[in-house]
């Protein structure tokens, strides 16, 4: 039969004349446990009963199988098959589970009514176990019922079906198996189905995963797998762990053939519900995956940090909607508080409208991220927070971008509007535009970040230009520097690691700046760090000490202008200015932008001299104030000279040290003055 042996057969017909006459088959086959299954889903007294059931399954190994058939002759009474199958070291398989028993060895009795079968020896998912059948034959609907009970290893289990999180399982668990075949015929209705029942309370089972599905192995929880096997239609996967995440998935195809009709992609394809808090899962109309529900914390930085791999080609066509709410999410670093969740599966890819008190806005995940960029469109983004430690991220991995936000603001302060736009290069990421709006001023910027050999880096290229450099200090958070004032700043800059792995003392690079038409204003020191280049800002109070004749109606400039060349984590300067009504500051030297601390010179020359004319308007006679007028022509270098005052910048940024400075030649002259 099917390739088996058929050994020590007997027929015989105990009653000749009996009406139906009775034919009595007995015999031994032995083989292939698979050509046994394929006989008794074909054989026709076996069929109704079993087929529906069985005709997917699939086994190996040998058995020898003892038949018994009654056959009536001439009559309508039904055919009635018993016996039993021996079997050692056979598998069973059953779709889409994969190989569930190893190791089977024992006796399966089957007969008219069902199968029956005690302390069978097999292994499940690689664990002992023992097997008992019973059939139900007092049920309105009867039922085989096979029943397991032994250990699990929860990385073994996890390597078969959720391959990212096995190495964040330890230890092994008690569960009890049960599976319960109707057999109410092939005719039966389709709501009397195949049930595979698992259930465990998880003791002795760690599960190191962010909250809330962290455990110990001596906590004891509550995880409960149901699948439900309908004739002719896709098993059916009941999920529910701990009471507070309910799934039901149908274990269709992940791309289905696109040939088919709508209602046939629908019916074969994987769709399924996961509600959190909220409830059973109710089974979507449409293929893909739909989240529901809420969740008091989460943390996608704890998941991301897990940085969970999977051999499957991620793509978002596995989603098809979501509605959840979140009291606190962590990404980034950044906390968002009442957040609201929505996701949308559309025409371009999975379209998400994100709401809450720091983030809002609606973003676009394209089906095929390689091809395509995300696109954001965001009315706010108000971030606290910057996570560290992007070196470990590859730029030659990271989606094109595509962004807007209307208000950006990091740590209170005021960026306006951004435009984000990156591509994909070969060895990395490209910034084609980023522009950024805040208050008077718009900041445009180049750049890239990318990977050469086994080190990465990045440059940027920025240019700001502003119509009042007071406003924007203010709108950014950054008191006192400056007030009003316009001018541009140019800046390129490289060094080895990320945008978010600077190291100061590794970037080298340029910058220039020319600013006119405002006012320094007098901060205490460390007040204005973000321009600790520009030690200008730390002179108004000495200055105003050595001239307060000059300076006391402030220190308004009609420009400053310089340049800086930066490398080894300082910047240095020889051509630095200051030009304004009062005076002209001129400052050459270093900063250092890794230790932030000053080695400058600063040479301050006061217009005496500019000054000269007024006193002639105010002289008594004109020959008076002609006299002064070729007086300051004749003698302005001079003047310059005898008021000009040096002095050193040493010390922090925090805590700068102002030194008037005397040269050799003016110590000299001092001492020789000295002398009698």
């Amino acid at each position: 039969i099917f390739s088996n042996d058929i050994q020590r057969t007997k027929v015989s017909i105990a009653d000749m004349t009996a009406r139906p006459m009775l034919l009595k088959i007995e015999g031994e086959v032995q083989g292939a446990t698979q050509e046994k299954l394929d006989y008794l889903v074909t054989s026709p007294p076996l069929y109704t009963a079993f087929a529906q059931h069985l005709e997917e399954m699939t086994t190996k190994g040998n058995s020898l199988l003892s038949l018994n058939v009654l056959l009536p002759i001439g009559g309508e009474e039904p055919v009635q098959v018993n016996g039993w199958l021996t079997m050692k070291e056979n598998t069973l398989s059953i779709p889409p589970l994969g190989q569930m028993l190893s190791g089977i060895s024992g006796r399966l009795e089957f007969f008219q009514a069902g199968l029956r079968a005690k302390n069978i020896q097999a292994e499940l998912f690689g664990q002992t176990t023992q097997i008992n059948i019973t059939t139900d034959e007092t049920r309105l609907n009867p039922k085989v019922r096979i029943r397991a009970q032994g250990m699990f290893d929860a990385p073994d289990l996890a390597a078969r079906y959720l391959p990212p999180i096995k190495e964040l399982l330890a230890g092994k668990g008690n569960w009890n198996i049960s599976f319960d075949i109707p057999l109410s015929g092939e005719d039966a209705d389709t709501t009397n189905v195949a049930v595979l029942q698992a259930r465990t309370n998880l003791k002795g089972v760690e599960a190191r995963l962010p909250p809330p599905f962290d455990k110990t192995a001596e906590e004891a929880g509550s995880l409960e797998l149901r699948v439900d096997f309908p004739p002719k239609q896709l098993p059916i996967l009941r999920v529910n762990y701990e009471g507070f995440v309910d799934g039901v998935f149908a274990l269709g195809d992940m791309s289905p053939d696109t040939a088919l009709s709508d209602n046939a992609i629908v019916e074969n394809s994987f769709r399924g519900e996961v509600r959190l808090n909220g409830g059973v899962a109710e089974m979507p109309t449409a293929p893909g995956l739909r989240l529901a529900g809420w969740m008091d914390t989460v943390s996608l930085d704890d998941w991301r940090n897990l940085q969970l791999t999977t051999t499957h080609d991620s793509s978002t066509s596995l989603f098809n909607s979501a509605d959840i709410a979140v009291r606190k999410l962590e990404l980034y670093g950044q906390q968002l508080q009442n957040v609201r969740f929505k996701l949308a599966s559309v025409k371009e890819g999975l379209q998400a409208d994100i709401d809450s008190e720091e983030l809002k806005g609606r973003i676009l995940l394209p089906h095929k991220m390689q091809d395509n960029p995300i696109r954001a469109e965001l009315d706010y983004c108000y971030l606290t927070e910057m996570s560290e430690g992007s070196s470990a991220m590859d730029p030659r991995g990271l989606p094109e971008l595509d962004f807007h936000i209307a208000d950006f603001r990091y740590k209170n302060r005021k960026f306006g509007s951004i435009r984000l736009e990156t591509a994909r290069v070969a060895d990395g990421v490209r910034i084609e535009q980023l522009v950024l709006k805040p208050r008077s001023t718009t900041i445009t910027a180049r750049g890239g970040w990318y990977v050469r050999g086994k080190q990465q880096y990045s440059n940027v290229q920025m240019h700001v230009e502003s119509r009042n450099i007071g406003h924007t200090l203010k709108a950014l958070g950054y008191v006192g520097g400056i007030n009003k004032g316009k001018g541009s700043v140019d800046l390129e800059l490289k060094w080895p690691g990320s945008f978010a792995d600077v190291d100061a003392s590794e970037i080298q690079g340029r910058m220039s700046l020319s600013l006119k038409e405002g006012y320094l204003l007098d901060v205490d020191p460390g007040a204005g760090r973000m321009f600790g280049m520009l030690s200008i800002q730390t002179l108004p109070r000495r200055l105003l000490l050595d001239f307060s004749d000059v300076f006391r109606k402030g220190f308004g400039f009609d420009r400053i202008r310089g340049s800086f060349t930066i490398e080894g984590g300082d910047a240095y300067t020889n051509n630095l200015y200051m030009e304004g009504p009062a005076a002209r500051v001129e400052i050459a030297g270093r900063t250092g932008l890794a230790d932030q601390d000053y080695d400058q010179l600063v040479t301050v020359t006061p217009h005496v001299a500019d000054s000269l004319p007024l006193l002639g308007v105010l002289a008594a006679t004109p020959q008076v104030g002609a006299a002064i007028l070729a007086f300051q022509k004749l003698f302005q270098p001079q003047i310059d000279d005898a008021t000009k005052n040096q002095y050193t910048i040493t010390g922090s940024w925090n805590e700068p040290v102002i030194k008037k400075f005397k040269s050799p030649e003016v110590a000299t002259d001092s001492a020789d003055e000295d002398e009698p």
